[in-house]
C-alpha cells in the first residue's frame, strides 16, 4: 500500500496554472504576465492586479470503480474597482478564460504539463470543459469594495494514478 496522500484539487490547480500561465491571450492582460497567474489559497503569493487564480473544488468519485473524479475549476479575475471602473478589464479576462477552455487540444496540453506528471503519481484529464451557456459572473460582496472579481467555472473529469 502507498502512504503518499494525493491531494487531488491541487494537482488539477498545478496542471490548470501550469497550462494558464503559458497562455498569452490571458497573460498579457495581467499586471505581471504570467506570475500574476496565482493558486487562490495561497497566501504565500502576491500578485499585483490584475491577477488571475485557478481553484479546483468539489472533486468526488465519478463512476462505479472507475479511480476517477469529475468536480469543478473555477478561473477567477481579480482587478482594483479603481482602475476598473467599466469592468472591461474583468470581462476581457474571463473572455481568455473562455478562449482557453474552448482549445481543442485543451485536455493533450494540460495532461503535458509537468504537474500532471509528478514522480511516482501522474493524472490523466479526460475532460476539461465549460458548458456553451455557462456565463461568467461577477461577484458581488460585502468583502469586494475594492476590487472585481470575475469568475468563470469548468467541469473536470480526471483519473489519478500512484505508481
Amino acid at each position: 500500500m502507498n502512504s503518499g496522500i494525493l491531494d487531488i484539487e491541487r494537482r488539477i490547480e498545478s496542471a490548470a496554472l501550469e497550462n494558464l500561465q503559458e497562455f498569452e491571450a490571458l497573460t498579457n492582460l495581467l499586471a505581471e504576465g504570467s506570475t500574476s497567474v496565482i493558486r487562490r489559497r495561497d497566501a504565500s503569493l502576491t500578485a499585483n492586479y490584475p491577477c488571475a487564480y485557478a481553484e479546483a473544488y468539489n472533486m468526488v468519485e465519478f463512476g462505479l470503480h472507475t479511480g476517477a473524479y469529475m468536480g469543478g475549476l473555477r478561473l477567477g479575475g481579480l482587478t482594483y474597482k479603481e482602475n476598473d471602473k467599466s469592468r472591461e478589464i474583468a470581462k476581457q479576462i474571463t473572455g481568455a478564460f473562455r478562449a482557453w477552455s474552448q482549445q481543442t487540444q485543451l485536455v493533450t496540453f494540460v495532461n503535458g504539463t509537468t504537474s500532471a506528471h509528478t514522480s511516482g503519481q501522474y493524472i490523466t484529464f479526460w475532460a476539461i470543459e465549460m458548458e456553451p451557456d455557462s456565463p461568467a459572473y461577477m461577484v458581488e460582496t460585502e468583502s469586494a469594495r475594492n476590487y472585481n472579481e470575475a469568475i468563470s467555472e469548468l467541469m473536470v473529469v480526471c483519473r489519478p494514478s500512484i505508481t
